[in-house]
């Protein structure tokens, strides 16, 4: 029988939410090998991605991408890039964003529901949870 395992709470990050308001639920985190907080915000009508220190000081938001809105419900790191899942009923997509939130591109528009994304151990496939099956892309 394998070990059981049980997670104790080290600290509690506030996030300095002064640009949002008490509608604002963090959803979706990824964390940095520098140790920036990237979160996802769903605002009702807002929506974003934001990045904040261990402190919880915002440090900037990810751009939103060009004639776009931006949905975000997956977050990965891949090396020196974010892929951001957004489920946006008229345009669903996987998008690019380097670390510091500049917007690089699209990696896929074949979604129809993205609401979760993995990188595989290979570091090679993005694994995407979409409307009841798993999309595996591979990342050039």
């Amino acid at each position: 029988m394998s070990e059981v395992r049980s997670g104790t709470l080290l600290s509690i990050i506030k996030m300095v939410l002064t640009h949002l308001d008490s509608t604002s639920i963090i959803c979706v985190i990824a964390v940095t090998a520098d140790d920036h907080i990237i979160v996802s915000d769903h605002n009702y009508c807002q929506f974003a991605v934001h990045v904040y220190d261990t402190n919880g000081t915002q440090l900037h938001t990810f751009a939103t991408p060009p004639g776009r809105d931006l949905y975000p419900t997956g977050l990965c790191i891949v090396q020196d890039e974010v892929f951001v899942a957004s489920y946006n009923l008229r345009v669903p997509a996987v998008y690019r964003y380097s670390l510091t939130g500049d917007y690089i591109g699209i990696l896929t528009k074949d979604v129809k529901s993205p609401w979760g994304i993995a990188l595989k151990d290979d570091g090679e496939e993005l694994l995407v949870c979409d409307d009841n099956s798993i999309k595996v892309f591979h990342l050039t």
